[in-house]
């Protein structure tokens, strides 16, 4: 799967720090420029930076002949990003829209209720037909259009953390890699901050460009979903 960022602004962003976090040889493989036919599909992102490199890296791991929007609205974290789904389906060939946010500190199934809250609000009708602990396929109506709705909560059980983030999933990497020992964990987010330079940093997101078992292993609920996009 390849990404085409929606708007200049954000393609500069993503595709200076693909180039310097990763490589610009990932930037090559990973984002378009160009796209002649419309994007029936699109990604956004509801969090800060990492998510940034976590979700190419899951993209470039699923089928290679798709190609999907990204995007970040501005001032629009997590669920508020959901403000923005009239704009995406008026007028355009959207029918799948994927949304990746952090749980925070926050119950999963009370995040659920309020995106289902937030439809309701936008008089968006639903009915919901795939039900994971960290993704949900929704079907959704608006007026006449139907499109698809696929929430990805970021965040890994098994990484102990108060707060469970994008950060989770590559601290847990690092554990894959023997790069960290459990009895260092702390939060995550501090921990891919603080306890790895940008080398070490650069060496494991370049493990999981290189492996797709390793990537499948610690973005589980990413691969779920973000594959429905190609159905």
């Amino acid at each position: 799967m390849k990404i085409k960022p929606l708007s200049p602004v954000f393609a500069a962003r993503l595709t200076s720090k693909l180039r310097n976090m990763i490589s610009k040889d990932f930037r090559y493989k990973i984002l378009v420029d160009m796209v002649k036919e419309d994007i029936d599909s699109i990604i956004v992102l509801g969090n800060g930076n990492v998510d940034d490199m976590a979700i190419p890296i899951v993209c470039y791991h699923l089928n290679g002949n798709r190609i999907v929007g990204i995007t970040k609205p501005d001032g629009k974290k997590r669920l508020n990003a959901l403000n923005e789904f009239p704009k995406y389906i008026s007028g355009s060939k959207i029918d799948k829209i994927a949304l990746v946010m952090d749980q925070e500190g926050e119950n999963l199934a009370g995040i659920f209720k309020q995106a289902e809250h937030k439809l309701r609000d936008q008089n968006i009708g639903f009915e919901l037909t795939k039900n994971d602990s960290r993704f949900k396929l929704y079907q959704c109506k608006y007026g006449s259009r139907t499109f698809d709705f696929i929430l990805i909560i970021n965040g890994l059980d098994d990484i102990s953390t108060e707060t469970h983030k994008v950060e989770d999933h590559l601290v847990k990497a690092a554990l894959e890699l023997s790069k960290i020992s459990n009895s260092n964990l702390q939060d995550s987010k501090e921990t891919w901050n603080s306890s790895f330079d940008a080398s070490i940093q650069n060496e494991i997101l370049n493990k999981l460009v290189d492996s797709e078992s390793l990537s499948s292993e610690v973005f589980p609920q990413h691969f779920d979903g973000l594959r429905l996009l190609e159905e």
